[in-house]
């Protein structure tokens, strides 16, 4: 096992290095904006569900318009900013439990728990060579010690990432569990070493075998866990695309920007007059003038007709009375 040491000693610093880093928030998010992109797949679906449909401000400024003598626009809008509040919300609610996921993917729960078991193993067999007094009883005791440690270790890449897990032997992402498994193995291989050193069972260099096997298994661990993660992070970014290209026929199935345009059309047509008269002020003030001037016109005129009509210039002569 001499040769061995040195990738011992590195594997149980990385298996130390993961715990820490496994709490770390700074590691967290590079792992999720810098790493697999997953936070940044969310908000480039959710700007493309938002696209898809009138935005608030202009469904705000839609005002009804009558049109003929008993309908007008105002069902259309109440319908149009029903629907589209409805999506808005759908929209809202996936995008929240999507990044609830990731977040908890990120946290590598498994992966710690892993980590703690491969890191206890590893020590374990850094400090067991040099008990010299009683080398060939812990000799004994490292070939159940590593087949035990090898099969947990497998059983944590099939259940360590299963969700929901309600059963407390299947929940590797529990901190507890690694350390209760590890006491229960330790205690296995030292009554399996009495038990062979009193029936004088001579397992020879079996033991070298299956440490070698337990060192490759924990290094092999985080190339299983980084296919995992990796994995499961395509998995949650695939899931938030297809609803938002779900989402976008919707909007496009439904014409929302269509009824939209229609509506904002309609309005333009009906205020088409101030349209006219805020995009040509010049002409408006002409127009006045102009109105102005021919009812001052017509004011002095009529008033020139009443004076002459009240006040004649040439009287009628009397009349005789004979």
């Amino acid at each position: 096992m001499n040769d061995f040491y040195s990738v011992i000693q590195l594997l149980a610093t990385l298996a130390i290095g993961f715990v820490i880093l496994g709490y770390s928030e700074f590691f967290i998010d590079i792992l999720k904006t810098k790493f697999f992109h997953a936070d940044e797949a969310i908000n480039k679906a959710e700007k493309r569900c938002y696209a898809a449909m009138p935005d608030g401000v202009t469904r705000k400024n839609l005002e009804p318009v009558k049109l003929g003598e008993d309908g007008d626009t105002s069902n259309d809008i109440e319908d149009l900013r029903l629907n589209c509040e409805k999506k808005e919300k759908r929209v809202k609610d996936f995008m929240d439990k999507s990044r609830k996921e990731l977040d908890k993917r990120s946290k590598l729960r498994s992966l710690v728990s892993m980590s703690i078991f491969v890191s206890m193993a590893t020590v374990t067999l850094l400090f067991v060579p040099s008990l010299k007094s009683f080398v060939e009883f812990f000799n004994l005791s490292l070939l159940p010690f590593s087949l035990l440690c090898i099969v947990y270790i497998v059983l944590g890449w099939v259940y360590g990432e299963k969700e929901d897990c309600k059963s407390a032997l299947k929940n590797f992402a529990s901190l507890r569990h690694p350390v209760i498994c590890f006491a229960i193995i330790c205690l296995v291989s030292l009554a399996f070493a009495f038990f062979a050193q009193w029936k004088s069972i001579d397992i020879g260099g079996l033991w070298r075998h299956t440490c070698i096997a337990l060192v490759v298994v924990g290094w092999l661990n985080y190339v299983i866990y980084a296919f995992f993660v990796k994995h499961s992070m395509e998995q949650l970014k695939a899931s938030v695309e297809a609803f938002a290209d779900a989402m976008v026929k919707e909007c496009e199935d439904d014409g929302l920007k269509k009824s939209c345009d229609f509506l904002i059309e309609t309005m333009r047509r009906d205020n088409r007059n101030i349209d006219f008269a805020t995009e040509h002020p010049d002409v408006i003030e002409k127009a006045t003038e102009c109105l102005l001037d021919t009812y001052f016109d017509i004011r002095s005129e009529s008033l020139h007709l009443i004076v002459e009509a009240s006040h004649p210039t040439n009287p009628a002569p009397p009349t005789d009375p004979k």
